[in-house]
């Protein structure tokens, strides 16, 4: 089944570049989606808790 357009958050976000609970999840969510978007404060956040994590 293909996922037209999936809205990721933040914290899915995280799942894509952290192993994390849920992270397989989010990746194979991805995998079936043909386009994924967010809201444009995702961006900082995610930007944010890549530094203070890494």
């Amino acid at each position: 089944m293909n996922i037209p357009l999936l809205y990721l958050d933040t914290s899915a976000w995280l799942k894509l570049y952290m192993e994390e609970n849920g992270s397989e999840a989010v990746h194979a969510a991805v995998e079936q989606a043909e386009q994924t978007c967010t809201h444009l404060i995702a961006y900082a956040e995610l930007r944010a808790a890549l530094t203070t994590t890494l």
